[in-house]
């Protein structure tokens, strides 16, 4: 997969994945999830993450479309992305189409308790990007809900478990002073269906948030890289208003523990 996005805004970063590819964390053991909730375990099993490789970094493609406010039209997206699990970090490039014409570009990063982005208006102009403390439970939830495409990054330290019932579980991902907390949903066929939470803030401008429930979809499991994974993604605002799907993804392509 081409990283050139990452090698032209963040050079920092890759050196960040080399450090790691050398990490032997070893194989995925049945031992370590005997402390997980009996609904995660059971997913776990179910991806056949059992003596495969634990994640490191994962390098995914998507494809989909994005709505950033419930009356405004559909624009269709390509994103490539890293993740990296050693510690909560993530690195997005999203190209958003409409009528055939990028309307706009840029990229989001979140890295261990902070984030950034930065847009632009057709490559040009500098568009308005959230900032400020609410953008962090938002950010951490996000990249709880990238999880289910890399399962066993759900054993990572960060991430602390509270059983709820035998299809449900609560994960709170903690990283440095900072936490949010998400429900998982599982159905009887011990795949993930959805990842809900109320930590998130949804804004529609860039500078005003509103605190509002927030859900992840999944859906289309499929074999990828030996792993069963969900393979298409919709994601969901509930806010005062009233409610509206927001996004739309297709998993195009995954590397794992590979530049």
């Amino acid at each position: 997969i081409p990283i050139s996005f990452l090698k032209i805004q963040h050079r920092f970063f890759l050196a960040d994945l080399r450090k790691i590819k050398k990490i032997n964390n070893g194989a995925v053991t049945e031992v370590e999830m005997n402390k997980l909730p009996k609904p995660v375990k059971r997913f776990l099993k179910y991806a056949h993450v059992i003596g495969k490789e634990h994640s490191k970094f994962i390098h995914l493609r998507f494809a989909g479309k994005l709505r950033l406010k419930p009356d405004e039209g559909w624009m269709n997206i390509k994103v490539e992305q890293v993740n990296y699990m050693t510690k909560p970090c993530s690195l997005a490039h999203l190209s958003a189409l409409k009528w055939g014409v990028v309307r706009y570009s840029g990229f989001d990063k979140y890295d261990t308790g902070k984030t950034e982005s930065q847009f632009k208006l057709l490559s040009v102009v500098d568009l308005p990007s959230p900032k400020g403390e609410e953008t962090i439970p938002t950010a951490m939830v996000n990249f709880l809900s990238d999880m289910p495409l890399f399962p066993s990054a759900l054993l990572n330290k960060y991430i602390e478990w509270e059983n709820i019932d035998n299809l449900s579980a609560k994960a709170i991902i903690k990283e440095q002073h900072h936490s949010a907390s998400a429900i998982l949903h599982f159905n009887e066929k011990d795949q993930l269906v959805s990842i809900e939470s109320d930590d998130c803030y949804y804004s529609a401008d860039g500078s005003s948030f509103e605190k509002a429930k927030w859900s992840m979809s999944y859906s289309a499991y499929k074999e990828v890289k030996g792993l069963m994974i969900p393979t298409e993604m919709q994601e969901r605002w509930v806010l005062k208003t009233g409610s509206f799907e927001a996004g739309e993804y297709l998993l195009k392509d995954m590397q794992i523990n590979i530049l």
